[in-house]
């Protein structure tokens, strides 16, 4: 599918944003198996400021196989993008206009112990870099989080569930800076 999608924002000097997007998906389903991929390319301008344009790329694939008892899913992301979209979306703060590289890994692995209980565990983890990223706050890291847990169905729309949880953050090291 194409979409073109026209924004107004104020910018520095009331710029003009102009944004296409082009996506597109593939599905496949079996009776145990299921993929998702979805590409999609972001291309934004701004009529003021050619600086602040830029060529986004995304990828997202889900894929998920299903056995007797257990049930396995695998999730990889990927962007690439300029902080201008990644870190507006996800501080609301801009500091400065970089590239960035975002990749997400989420395997899952679910086991039926019997009809009412179910454990799990599920690995989820991000790896972010930033293009000429120096002299700035951005910062390139790695993130991973671990859980491992009971669902315990106790009725037909009650569950109750128990989870551990433990997380990872290694972050480059930032050197001080200072302005004069």
């Amino acid at each position: 599918s194409i979409s073109d999608t026209y924004r107004i924002a104020v910018i520095g000097d009331n710029s003009v944003i102009k944004s296409l997007n082009l996506d597109a998906g593939l599905h496949r389903e079996t009776q145990t198996s299921m993929l998702d991929v979805q590409p999609r390319l972001q291309f934004i301008r701004y009529e003021n400021d050619s600086v602040l344009n830029s060529d986004d790329q995304f990828l997202n694939i889900n894929y998920s196989y299903e056995l007797v008892k257990s049930y396995i899913s695998l999730g990889l992301d990927y962007s690439r993008e300029n902080t201008m979209t990644s870190e507006f979306e996800t501080t609301g703060l801009i500091q400065t206009n970089r590239r960035r590289a975002k990749y997400d890994l989420t395997p899952s692995y679910y086991y039926e112990i019997n009809p009412e209980t179910t454990a799990f565990v599920n690995i989820s983890g991000s790896d972010v870099s930033y293009q000429n990223s120096s002299n700035t706050a951005l910062v390139d890291y790695s993130y991973t989080s671990y859980s491992l847990g009971l669902i315990r169905e106790l009725s037909s729309i009650n569950k109750i569930t128990f989870t551990v949880y433990t997380s990872k953050l290694d972050a480059a090291t930032v050197e001080s800076m200072t302005t004069n």
